[in-house]
């Protein structure tokens, strides 16, 4: 059956069973490499001897999942595909006392070195370190930094758009006069988002990550929906800013990559709401404005929550986030004057504009359209021209729901999926 290719219904099911596994089982170093974090090191006696089939128990606080390493002959470990979080390190082997290390904190991609020594004695004796330890990634030589959990949640953002907390970064900057979160006719060459540049890149050299997967647009641009920002701020746990020398496991374009991981849900039942309002009221009278400052009212509204199914092995979170909009923006339009309105046309001669008039026949149909454009005493008094220059005000209306999902499950000691 095999022989003939999936040509058969039941053939192509197993074909396609067998590519599904295939897609599941390999992506599973790809996202360890991008989004999940690694942490590894040494296991030593007190002279510096390693020490080998040490058993290593590294539990997430937050979610009470544990996993579990041995140490080589050389007595390292190695423990990839972490969810960025707070950690204890649990270490026993034969001949030492248990050593238990607290206060670590992995960030996301982050591959972190943790070399422990064992003292001699009773495994039954155990020494307890609270003392967080020196975070050192000696495995890679990426100029990065991360924006954790609380900067994105408390720093104020125009708009909750979390990729611009970017800047904060060194090297970083915005570029807003390529497209503003403002509608724009530009927006769908240069993307809807916020434009960062790195150390001199264009803004559509970056390359944008939540859990590993690609999020830039069509036009390889900062990701951003119709009011210009891209949402879920609340779903965000935390992000890293790679600037310079990364891996290749990242690739795609050669400016920044930020990199950021959605939460997860976690044993006790964590959620928020929110509310935040913006109007024109607070704001002052642009020198382009007329007598009335154009509207501007900006709502955004959502909730988030996570908890777990199945204590310490199936976690769920979600949330959701809605803006609605109504803003104006000042201009000059040009409507048609009332010699126009009334079938007066220019004629133009030589290099005047318009030298004299010529009646026109309008027609019927048409009359009821012309007054759509308003004519106030400017356009009634001029003069010689078909159209006039009026100042006024372009309403705009948006409205966007962001929602996000995740699931965590514990299949293994050795395998998760989410």
């Amino acid at each position: 059956m095999f022989n003939r290719g999936c040509n058969s219904s039941f053939a192509k099911w197993v074909c396609l069973s067998l590519a599904l596994a295939l897609a599941l089982f390999s992506a599973t170093p790809i996202r360890a490499q991008v989004s999940g974090a690694t942490l590894s090191g040494l296991i030593t006696d007190e002279n510096g001897g390693p020490v080998p089939d040490s058993a290593i128990s590294i539990k997430n606080v937050g979610t009470g999942v544990t996993r579990d390493a041995v140490t080589n002959a050389d007595g390292f470990y190695s423990v990839p595909n972490l969810l960025p979080g707070n950690y204890e390190v649990r270490v026993t082997a034969k001949g030492f006392q248990t050593l238990v290390q607290k206060e670590i904190t992995l960030t996301v991609g982050a591959q972190q070195a943790l070399n422990l020594s064992l003292k001699v004695g009773q495994l039954s004796q155990t020494v307890e370190v609270n003392a967080a330890p020196p975070d050192i990634q000696t495995t890679s030589s990426t100029i990065s930094a991360t924006v954790d959990s609380m900067t994105v949640r408390q720093l104020p953002l125009n708009g909750r758009d979390w990729t611009s907390l970017a800047t904060l970064e060194p090297g970083v900057v915005s570029i807003p006069n390529q497209a503003t979160t403002s509608f724009s006719a530009n927006k769908g060459n240069r993307g809807f988002g916020n434009q960062l540049s790195n150390g001199g890149h264009r803004a559509n050299e970056n390359s944008y990550r939540v859990n590993g997967i690609s999020i830039n647009d069509y036009s390889n641009s900062a990701p951003g929906g119709a009011t210009g920002v891209n949402l879920g701020v609340d779903g965000v746990q935390e992000f890293s800013v790679l600037t310079s020398n990364y891996t290749a496991d990242y690739g795609r374009t050669s400016g920044a990559v930020i990199n950021a991981i959605t939460k997860s849900g976690t044993d006790q039942l964590h959620g928020t709401a929110y509310l935040f309002d913006r109007d024109s009221i607070f704001d002052a009278r642009n020198f382009f404005d007329g007598p009335k400052i154009p509207t501007f009212h900006r709502t955004q509204f959502g909730a988030s929550g996570g908890t777990a199914i199945i204590k310490n092995k199936t976690f769920v979170f979600a949330n959701y986030e809605g803006i609605r909009q109504d803003s104006s923006s000042s201009g000059a339009i040009h409507v048609p004057s009332e010699e126009a309105r009334s079938g007066m046309l220019c004629v133009s001669a030589g290099t005047n504009p318009c030298a004299s008039l010529t009646p026109v026949t309008v027609s019927p149909q048409i009359v009821p359209y012309l007054a759509l454009w308003p004519c106030p005493a400017s356009c009634q008094s001029a003069t010689f021209t078909d159209t006039v220059a009026l100042n006024s005000t372009t309403p705009n209306h948006a409205s966007e729901n962001y929602v996000i999902t995740r699931i965590d499950h514990k299949l293994t000691d050795k395998d998760t999926l989410f």
